[in-house]
């Protein structure tokens, strides 16, 4: 189980460097990440029941409904938006009747989704901003999506509440479930091209659990492909170089998409920002007895909105998102972020340390539909290795003429 720390949501990324991130690094980049140490990002992954639910900022933002028909019209058959808004508002437990009655979200779900309690008082100047330029304040996961919004988060309470909470306690008590933690799979069981169970590891012994009906695999974005291929399904050219049996000659791992975005967009301001002095004791008591509070923000994150490039010709596809955050990689002076970003001396000591006795923001832009794509990977046949994991971020020029287009606009 992860530490009480964990429900605090002001915190996402404080469990970044501990045993409850699987702490993958992506391969050295030869074309960009000249700021980050060996030129490798960190990555995020969390390594706990709930998975990466117990470590992320609870931001509550589903895909445009253009992406999910997308999908569909490239072979994802049943991912729609007409065949996957159900599960949507069937798995919402919307606490704010403002979101509710416009038709978008659900009520009575597991998942608890609240309007975050607290706000410092620059978010009104995000949200006036976006106005002044043209976007409207609304609520970006309804129609129309091309709006500024402080998000709502997967909160209850104020605290932490993800997929432990929202999954896992309701059933722990049921006759048919059997939770083993720091068990270690190690490969999918498998006889003529099905799946009947998993070899895994426990204590440093092996052990095989067989399945009646079907197997599961739930290892998350970089796990999953691993667990894949070393199971036999996978690029045949992979495969054969570690002598793995090819059950299926499939491209997994192979269209591996994200979003990337800078940390370096810092601005000082004269106002409340959640810089560490900041966090003190009162605010503890007041999370702690009324779920309220500076400590009930998502990681800072006070303002989102979804914008248009000059280079988007479908008005409410945006091809941007813009996060706005009442703090920087200078706000905790060192302590976690300059680690979780992975930043180098020179970037820290000219870009983030001179500005630690002063408040700060910063603006997060990403291209919503990047185009260009990575991979996953198996480094070998050892399940204990970590997977390879090459970003290939800007790959594509698309991507960067619309991170420059951001960043231009942002500043």
């Amino acid at each position: 189980m992860v530490p009480l720390t964990s429900q605090v949501p002001l915190f996402p990324l404080n469990l970044a460097l501990t045993k409850y991130n699987w702490n993958f690094t992506s391969v050295p980049s030869k074309t960009i990440a000249q700021g980050l140490k060996n030129r490798q990002y960190k990555i995020v992954a969390g390594k706990a029941l709930g998975g990466t639910t117990v470590l992320n900022y609870n931001l509550f933002v589903r895909g445009n409904k253009r992406d999910y028909d997308n999908w569909a019209k490239h072979g994802a058959t049943g991912w729609d938006w007409d065949n996957v808004f159900p599960y949507f508002l069937k798995m919402e437990d919307n606490r704010d009747y403002r979101y509710v009655r416009n038709g978008y979200h659900g009520v009575g779900g597991n998942l608890v989704v609240n309007t975050v309690p607290f706000h410092a008082p620059i978010t009104e100047g995000y949200l006036k901003a976006a106005e002044e330029i043209g976007y409207n304040v609304g609520d970006f996961n309804a129609e129309p999506q091309t709006v500024f919004q402080p998000p709502q988060g997967t909160i209850n309470r104020g605290a932490r509440w993800g997929a432990l909470q929202a999954y896992i306690f309701p059933v722990r008590g049921r006759r048919n479930l059997w939770i083993l933690t720091s068990a270690f799979v190690h490969r999918i069981l498998i006889h003529n091209k099905r799946a009947y169970g998993v070899e895994f590891e426990h204590n440093g012994e092996l052990y095989e659990a067989y399945a009646k009906q079907e197997v599961i695999v739930s290892a998350g974005v970089f796990n999953s492909p691993k667990l894949l291929m070393l199971s036999g399904i996978g690029p045949k050219r992979t495969l054969e170089k570690f002598d793995i049996p090819i059950v299926a000659d499939l491209p997994v791992g192979r269209n591996f998409q994200e979003q990337p975005s800078t940390v370096g967009m810092t601005f000082g301001v004269k106002t409340f920002t959640y810089s560490a002095e900041r966090v003190t004791v009162p605010y503890y008591n007041e999370f702690l007895v009324n779920g309220t509070g500076p400590l009930t923000s998502l990681g800072a994150v006070e303002a989102i909105g979804f914008v248009n490039s000059k280079y988007n010709d479908e008005p409410d596809w945006p091809d941007i998102e813009v996060l706005w955050l009442t703090l920087s990689g200078a706000s905790d002076k060192g302590a976690v972020l300059r680690h979780v970003y992975n930043v180098n001396e020179e970037v820290w000591k000219t870009i983030f340390e001179p500005f630690t006795s002063i408040d700060t923001i910063s603006c997060l832009p990403y291209p919503t539909r990047p185009k260009s794509r990575g991979f996953v990977s198996i480094r070998s046949s050892d399940p204990h290795d970590d997977p390879i994991i090459d970003l290939k971020f800007f790959s594509h020029p698309n991507d960067l003429k619309i991170q420059v287009e951001v960043l231009e606009t942002s500043t």
